[in-house]
């Protein structure tokens, strides 16, 4: 199964080994280090979970930890399952990771507030930066 993030609603970026992920609807944002990091980067370039799963088979409880932690972020809403993708080719993965460790997904909601206050939500269905005019 391969998922996919809605652009219009998530933003992420990786900085220093930490992927950074912002739900603009829900007004939350998200941490990930380490092996869920590096699952997020897989995820947006289009692994399948049996691929993720594959790259950690030295890891004992890997199967589990990791599809816990992909329905933990279906549940948030941070990706969703993309069935355009599932006739194509996975791409392939990187060889080089860190030691595995358990998934965890960091939850921030103490700035939601002044995220919901940034101008991205006053925007047409194109998303960022089009902004509705007056007729829309």
């Amino acid at each position: 199964m391969r998922y996919k993030v809605d652009s219009k609603r998530i933003a992420h970026q990786e900085v220093d080994g930490e992927v950074i992920v912002i739900d603009f609807v829900a007004g939350t944002y998200f941490s990930m280090q380490a092996t869920a990091g590096e699952i997020w980067q897989m995820l947006i370039t289009g692994a399948d979970s049996s691929a993720i799963v594959a790259g950690y088979q030295n890891a004992p409880d890997a199967t589990d930890e990791i599809s816990a932690f992909l329905n933990e972020l279906l549940a948030a809403n941070l990706i969703e399952i993309d069935d355009a993708a599932i006739d194509g080719a996975p791409p392939a993965l990187s060889e080089s990771r860190l030691p595995y460790a358990t998934p965890r997904l960091e939850i921030f909601e103490d700035l939601a507030e002044l995220i919901m206050l940034d101008p991205v939500h006053d925007v047409t269905e194109a998303g960022w930066p089009h902004v509705p005019t007056d007729n829309q």
